[in-house]
């Protein structure tokens, strides 16, 4: 019976071992055969595409560097004619450095004319002409001057007196004077020539408005022709980058183009080529793939039935092993590889062996450490709960003796007074000890989830009152005004009174206590929306918090610095435990803060505590309370 058994498990093994090979014979086949089948739509769709990326990419990087040139030969020609300008404005010999500095930048003509369109001051004059620009030219460049506001304008392209193609730079001056400079279109036309690759390659310049700058086809140069309707053209008049495809009636073709536009003057920079080239090249690719593609699949074909067989068995191994160990096997170990086994496969299975070593001995040291961790913690709590009892103990006798003196229970303590004031520094200070020792003790019982509600039905407005009773003494001797800014009438809460009044108290020393003479703290309580009826701010002028000390001080006994330890005292304890507090009551709790701006905490309150909170008697706020 074992030994059928055994039979039985080894041919299942086998099984599985052949359906393995079985797969990965089929998915060798598949693999070389597949891609070979679609190899002549692939590879030619492929390569096209990857055509088209590359072009797109070099080409626009082509508009981009012509488009970078034309801003600086634009930047230049400014300059030159503000040189100009002045030259003509300063009422001296114009220097003849500044006439040929127009030349060298392609002015045939420069002048001012008056606010009635007549020459003033002419210092480049190329044709040695009169009459330049007709009156209704000189009015139109005029208006567009002045709407510039004194900035230098380039024109579209316009035709001169010879009817050549020129552009018009313009300039108001302020005393309504109007600079006129006509630009030439060689260094345009030598740029354009400059880039040309393929059969048909080519780079196009326009103006502002789509007409022809510089261009392959001389006609359309020459006649100024307005090709704003195709669409990459459209695309750079209105200040796009891109690329685009496109049908080209000068070259009677499909066309991919990259382009841009010049942000200075709004010329239109664009570097098409034929489609037809590219489809061309694609072919070509499509056929190289097809032959190493028929190479590939012999290749395939005959690596197909070894590589199956040598890497089926060891997978299977290992994949068993990991069954078992998902099965809870944490002792399952890979051992018996077949031969031969890759070197690799061999890495992976000591490389699965350790892993699967260190995560049971992993898991060890985890349960041993949050065993340690657990006891840690309640070590502590034990230690915090009995060193607080310990010290209420000396700490009530302290105040009670100290009331015994000041109430004079058994007689005049002294003539002159001062065994009394003694003996309030000595309930002060006790007080003071007494309520960093209920608010470790509420820490304690927070962090060990013993803290529970006593819940009422609690007037907002009184428990406000109530503290700022409270806190009042103390906002007196530093010099704070203390304002109750709550109007209007607020929904009664079903929470606990008493920790709500604790947590209005202690933001309310908070606040005090950092907010230097002269300073202010406002309280107030407004109806909410939604979740919170209730929402209660305190803000002061005191020092405020950096953003980086935000966290640190609602941690239990952080402080934001040291220098605020010294100067302020505490504990750290106010903050983290108010937001506790606010937590158990179900509510919301925000401090907002800039250094030296003051400090604003928020308190937004539910209609009623959560029910898993709350206690049958007033026992469990003996510690808030």
């Amino acid at each position: 019976m074992a030994e059928a058994d055994s039979k039985r498990k080894a041919g299942a093994r086998r099984q599985r071992g052949d359906s393995l090979r079985s797969m990965l014979l089929v998915a060798f086949f598949l693999v070389a055969v597949i891609p070979v089948g679609l190899l002549a739509f692939w590879t030619q769709r492929s390569a096209y595409e990857k055509e088209l990326d590359e072009v797109s990419e070099r080409h626009l990087l082509l508009a981009k560097n012509l488009s970078h040139a034309l801003d600086r030969y634009a930047r230049d020609v400014e300059a030159v004619f503000q040189l100009s300008i002045a030259a003509m404005n300063g009422g001296t010999t114009i220097d003849g450095g500044v006439a040929r500095l127009l030349v060298e930048m392609g002015f045939e003509h420069d002048c001012i004319v008056d606010e009635r369109g007549r020459p003033v001051s002419i210092i480049l004059n190329v044709e040695n002409r009169e009459g330049y620009y007709t009156p209704a030219e000189i009015s139109e460049l005029q208006a567009t001057a002045k709407a510039a506001d004194g900035d230098v304008v380039f024109t579209g392209v316009r035709a001169n007196w010879a009817g050549q193609p020129k552009l018009v730079v313009v300039r108001q001056l302020d005393d309504g004077r109007t600079a006129l400079g006509v630009l030439g279109m060689n260094y345009l036309l030598r740029l354009q020539k400059e880039i040309a690759f393929g059969e048909r390659g080519h780079s196009a310049i326009v103006d502002q408005f789509g007409r022809v700058l510089a261009h392959p086809n001389e006609s359309w140069r020459l006649e100024m022709k307005d090709i704003s309707a195709i669409l990459p053209v459209a695309r750079m008049v209105a200040g796009e980058t891109g690329v685009e495809t496109f049908y080209s009636p000068a070259m009677e073709a499909d066309m991919i183009a990259g382009f841009t536009s010049v942000d200075r003057t709004g010329w239109g920079v664009m570097v098409p080529q034929p489609i037809r080239e590219l489809e061309r090249h694609a072919n070509q690719v499509q056929m190289a793939s097809l032959l190493i593609g028929a190479l590939g699949l012999l290749a395939a074909l005959a690596l197909a039935w070894v590589l199956a067989r040598h890497l089926a068995r060891p997978i299977e191994t290992v994949a068993a092993v990991a069954r078992e160990v998902e099965g809870g096997n944490a002792e399952a170990r890979v051992e018996g590889l077949p031969q031969p086994t890759p070197r690799e496969i061999r890495s992976l299975s000591e490389a699965f062996n350790r892993m699967l070593g260190e995560m049971q001995q992993s898991g060890e040291q985890l349960r041993i450490k949050a065993y340690e961790a657990d006891q840690a913690s309640r070590a502590k709590s034990r230690f915090l709960a009995n060193m607080s009892h310990e010290l209420r103990t000396p700490l009530s006798a302290i105040i009670g003796f100290a009331d015994i003196m000041v109430d004079r229970l058994l007689g005049p303590v002294g003539k002159d007074g001062a065994y009394e004031e003694h003996a309030r520094s000595i309930r002060t200070a006790g007080q003071h000890l007494l309520q960093l020792v209920d608010q470790i003790l509420l820490l304690t019982r927070s962090e060990a989830g013993r803290l529970e509600l006593h819940v009422e039905e609690t007037d907002v407005a009184e428990s406000i009152g109530f503290a700022i009773a409270m806190v009042a003494p103390m906002a007196r001797d530093r010099g704070v005004e203390l304002v109750d800014e709550t109007t209007g009438t607020l929904p009664a809460l079903w929470s606990d009174t008493g920790k709500l009044r604790q947590v209005i108290i202690n933001l309310l020393s908070n606040a005090v206590k950092f907010t230097e003479a002269g300073g202010r703290v406002r309280v107030k309580a407004a109806p909410g929306a939604g979740d919170w009826p209730v929402i209660i701010s305190i803000a002061d002028t005191g020092i405020g918090i950096a953003s980086d000390d935000m966290e640190k001080v609602l941690s239990p006994f952080g402080q934001a610095a040291d220098s605020y330890d010294r100067r302020h005292g505490g504990m750290g304890l106010g903050l983290p435990l108010t937001r506790e507090l606010v937590t158990l009551l179900g509510g919301e709790f925000e401090l907002r803060s800039r250094p030296g701006e003051g400090t604003v905490a928020l308190v937004r309150l539910p209609l009623a505590a959560p029910l898993d909170t709350v206690s049958d008697g007033p026992a469990a706020t003996n510690a808030a309370d």
